[in-house]
């Protein structure tokens, strides 16, 4: 009988991201991962709801709803118990360097000063 693997990080999967983004811009970076972080939230709050059987879910689908926007997806899994207060302000960090990513018209380095403060 096969054994089912222990429960805990998928080691498999962060190796797949970090091959993907190997060769990403440090803006690539950003915006890829973060994009990632928000589908697994996504993912996370349909995991805990009723299934809709709709083929657009009012709650999440499009800018004006709910749970339309990185953010609000944030503040609900800390608000519904699904993510601790340290992740929810880390999840806020990231999200506030993906803003500032795609609103900056130069190069992006993880060295700028502004990154570089939220980070440490």
């Amino acid at each position: 009988m096969p054994s089912t693997p222990p429960p805990g990080p998928d080691f498999d999967a962060f190796i797949r991201l970090q091959s993907e983004l190997n060769d990403e811009s440090p803006r690539g970076v950003v915006l890829i991962s973060t994009a990632m972080l928000e589908e697994a939230l996504r993912e996370l709050h349909l995991a805990f709801l009723v299934p809709n059987a709709s083929s657009t879910d009012t709650l999440l689908d499009g800018p004006n709803s709910p749970l339309g926007t990185l953010s609000a997806k944030i503040d609900a899994a800390y608000r519904f118990g699904l993510v601790s207060h340290s992740f929810c302000r880390d999840l806020h960090l990231i999200r506030k360097i993906r803003n500032d990513v795609a609103h900056q018209p130069k190069g992006f380095k993880f060295e700028d000063p502004g990154t570089e403060q939220r980070i440490l």
